[in-house]
């Protein structure tokens, strides 16, 4: 990192980041807005907001070939979100664009990719809208988009999840993505694409120092499939 700087004046706030990793630096924990781990890169990230509403900026130059491109690149993003109480529930709205380069036919094609979702919490339920914009040079436009609703649960010795979603999208170009939750120590994030539904359940138990969780996942897209699995834990002290 070679600069970072934070304002902060009331509600209001600004931060500014400029980085530098050379392309024989590799590190998998640095929070590098434009990929998974740091390498191979310049640029600069800029975040303002105010309580409830933070829009950020982040562009950056891999002035060496790396392993998805064979040539230097540029690739820019930026994002906004917005967080608001309504009643006994709460809202928010999450609008994240890229434009990046992608290798394609031997030569480097402009790649878009506007994604935005909606979200309504009250009280135990969470209902969830996402929408994807795909364009590539040269390419149709697809788009992608799911409706979700989730139940959860949580008391003194019991947990409880229920997380139903219905998706469509035009290819595996325009997926979309969500969570799921999971057994203790699994994480689990599925992309969806295509056209059909899912539904999963996860209950856990705790007794003492055992804790018990059973998960079953059934999801409609090609054809019918189903995913089990459970988790029986014990902790010494």
């Amino acid at each position: 990192v070679l600069f970072r700087s934070q304002l902060r004046r009331g509600r209001r706030y600004a931060r500014l980041l400029v980085r530098y990793y050379p392309a024989e630096f590799r590190s998998f924990f640095s929070a590098v807005p434009s990929a998974s781990t740091a390498q191979n890169e310049i640029g600069a990230a800029l975040v303002v907001g105010v309580r409830g509403l933070e829009a950020y900026a982040d562009i950056n130059r891999r002035p060496k070939r790396s392993y998805f491109l064979p040539v230097a690149s540029t690739h820019l993003a930026w994002g906004g979100e917005g967080r608001w109480r309504v009643g006994i529930g709460r809202v928010r709205i999450v609008l994240r664009g890229v434009r990046r380069p992608a290798w394609a036919d031997g030569a480097l094609r402009a790649e878009y990719r506007l994604r935005g979702y909606v979200e309504a919490e009250c009280g135990q339920w969470t209902a969830q809208s996402q929408l994807v914009h795909w364009r590539r040079r040269g390419t149709p436009v697809e788009w992608g988009r799911t409706l979700s609703l989730r139940w959860r649960m949580q008391r003194r010795a019991w947990r409880g999840h229920i997380h139903a979603s219905a998706f469509l999208s035009d290819s595996f170009a325009s997926r979309l993505y969500e969570y799921e939750y999971d057994v203790p120590g699994t994480v689990t994030i599925r992309p969806l694409y295509g056209r059909g539904e899912r539904v999963y359940a996860l209950v856990s138990r705790r007794w003492g120092r055992a804790n018990i969780a059973v998960r079953y996942r059934l999801q409609r897209d090609v054809r019918w499939r189903h995913y089990a699995g459970g988790l029986v834990e014990w902790t010494a002290n």
